[in-house]
């Protein structure tokens, strides 16, 4: 859509309506979203209204936009880096020894790539766990990308320190204060809101994270913060150090709980508390397996995110995938060992899987009731899946969204009623995005090297 343009209803067309949090099987049928960016209605042979921006979905798949519960959007010119690396691997390197030479462009540049990079992917909304803002230069750099970005987002500025950085933020009270100033005026459009995400225990320890906890709580917006992610010979909990000082609530989103035994995720889910698993990354870096089964045993939703590009994917059919194959093998495994007996049928369904990227993915960026369903009166944050030749036939259309597609399939995304990607072709400048990213990742990684080169020995917790 055009910068500019007076805004037109969308009505998507004669495809295949998936939506998890509805029951029923898929039918087809059409989505009409009014020019004010709120779906109108849903059902069969709909009548688009007058001027509307007509998407032909026949023989297509349509869905809620994906939510992404857990990513951080800065890192796309540091993408691969970490692809055969532990979790050590990646906060050695990562975080403290190429953090510290991003300049407030090179965040800018970053975030840009990284929210078309998910909108490219179907992901409609995003939670970004915003932790490379060196200064208040950043933190607005950062800020000035995510609005020039058409993308739903819950934006949670780090409160952490940049390791080795000199300059920038003086304390945690200049970070609080900055981030007052921001909220005040932050020049974001309505589809976003600002959260703060919280510093790691096993960098800045218990004592901050508690101080972190109550400086927020005082501003009064949601957090998210990383837990229970590290194999340490001394394990560290946040879950229960925020338990002891009575800080837990529903506020927090929590990131991974890998290592979370039964006892905290109780803890966690009596305070109203939610939870996003990044597969991927859990999986590769030593975090342990993912605690889906688990919370949902407790009653949770968990959500689904792709946390680093510097190891993973940048969409979430990799975490959907990946998500719902471990937790059926470790099932079948569990049978086993119960009755002695070879599985004869699986408990998860791809179906649950689309769901953990939608519906539950909104909820927990405390996004229900705005977003994650096709259902009127929500925002119309709509993607359309087109299966090619050899993602065909389609029997379990569940299962084509999950195991057989791609971003290469997503061709139409609609957010707030904005057509943000139309038949393949996403709406920005795609050379000038990549341009940009070369320059930006060039420039990181010569102030690297002039600083002893990814080489260089860092101590960290074990």
């Amino acid at each position: 859509m055009t910068a500019g343009a007076p805004r037109r209803p969308v009505a998507i067309v004669g495809g295949t309506l998936l939506d998890p949090a509805h029951g029923g099987d898929p039918a087809t049928g059409d989505v009409l979203i009014g020019a004010d960016g709120v779906i109108d209605a849903v059902g069969p042979r709909l009548e688009p209204p007058a001027g509307a921006d007509v998407i032909d979905a026949r023989g297509a798949l349509v869905l809620p936009g994906f939510v992404d519960a857990h990513r951080h959007a800065w890192m796309p010119a540091l993408r691969t880096l970490n692809g055969d690396m532990t979790l050590h691997g990646y906060v050695r390197t990562t975080r403290n020894l190429v953090m510290p030479h991003y300049t407030p462009d090179d965040v800018y540049v970053g975030n840009l790539v990284g929210y078309w990079d998910a909108l490219d992917a179907g992901v409609t909304t995003m939670v970004d766990f915003s932790h490379c803002l060196n200064s208040p230069d950043h933190v607005r750099a950062a800020a000035t990308a995510l609005a020039e970005v058409p993308i739903r987002a819950q934006f949670a500025v780090g409160l952490n320190d940049v390791p080795g950085k000199v300059g920038g933020f003086a304390s945690l009270q200049a970070r609080i204060d900055d981030f007052r100033a921001l909220l005040a005026d932050s020049g974001l459009p309505e589809r976003t809101s600002l959260w703060m995400s919280l510093s790691d225990v096993t960098q800045a320890g218990t004592a901050r994270l508690l101080e972190e906890v109550r400086a927020v709580r005082d501003v009064g917006v949601p957090m998210t913060l990383h837990g229970r992610t590290k194999m340490l010979r001394t394990p560290v909990s946040e879950i229960r150090a925020l338990a002891d000082a009575g800080l837990l609530g529903d506020d927090l989103l929590w990131a991974h709980l890998a290592q979370a035994d039964t006892e905290e995720l109780t803890l966690v889910a009596d305070s109203g508390g939610r939870v996003v698993a990044a597969p991927e990354d859990e999986l590769q870096m030593g975090m342990g397996m993912p605690k889906i089964r688990e919370w949902e045993a407790l009653g949770g939703r968990p959500a689904l995110g792709v946390s680093v590009v510097t190891a993973a994917s940048g969409d979430l059919f990799g975490p959907m995938r990946l998500a719902l194959q471990t937790m059926r093998a470790l099932d079948h495994e569990d049978e086993m060992a119960r009755t002695g007996t070879w599985p004869e049928q699986v408990r998860l369904t791809a179906r649950d899987a689309v769901r953990w990227a939608t519906g539950d993915g909104a909820h927990a960026a405390l996004l229900e009731g705005v977003t994650g369903s096709l259902a009127p009166g929500l925002k119309g944050d709509v993607i359309v899946i087109r299966p090619g030749v050899f993602a065909q036939p389609v029997i379990n259309p569940w299962s084509t969204v999950v195991v057989q597609s791609n971003r290469n399939d997503v061709t139409d995304v609609v957010v707030d009623g904005l057509v943000v990607k139309r038949g393949g072709v996403l709406d920005v400048d795609q050379r000038m995005l990549s341009s940009r990213l070369a320059q930006s990742h060039d420039r990181i990684m010569a102030a690297v090297d002039a600083d002893g080169g990814l080489g260089r020995q860092v101590v960290l917790p074990s």
